[in-house]
């Protein structure tokens, strides 16, 4: 009775040791970056690519939203995960001159603007003031653009 005690005993030790080494690797977690560095711009859809890019393998999921976004930082919302994540903005040169255009209607001058910036487009309630055969003002919100442009000859 002894000895299949003891054998017993070895075995159920073995078998414990081997459970305990397997689920013990050693690997440490991978920590999230949190610092997406230099962005295009500061859309969701930007900013989720580059949280993707910088966390391979702790990706966000497609159903992911981004809230709180300011010029230098963004909440990424991803179920019941928070990620607060920090970013600076490519400091882009605004193309004014918009070349020759077919009309000055408003329609055109801010199709002719968002052709030229693609990665400062002007939203769908911009306007478009003071338009005159050479120049107009495309207002943004607080953003004003003074272009300038050609009509294509008839």
């Amino acid at each position: 009775m002894k000895k299949l005690l003891s054998i017993l005993g070895a075995v159920g030790l073995t078998a414990t040791g081997a459970s305990v080494a397997v689920s013990c690797s050693g690997e440490k977690p991978e920590s999230i970056v949190l610092a997406l560095g230099e962005l295009n711009n500061k859309e969701s859809t930007t900013i989720i690519a580059a949280f993707n890019a910088k966390n391979p393998n702790n990706k966000v999921s497609d159903k992911a939203t981004v809230k709180d976004i300011t010029d230098t930082s963004a909440t990424i919302v991803d179920g019941t995960t928070e990620h607060k994540v920090t970013f600076t903005i490519k400091a882009t040169v605004i193309e004014l001159k918009l070349g020759e255009l077919a009309d000055k209607q408003p329609a055109t001058i801010i199709a002719a603007f968002n052709a030229k910036n693609p990665n400062n487009k002007v939203s769908e309630e911009a306007t478009v003031n003071d338009i005159t055969d050479t120049s107009a003002t495309i207002v943004d919100g607080t953003t004003e653009h003074k272009v300038t442009f050609t009509i294509k000859a008839a």
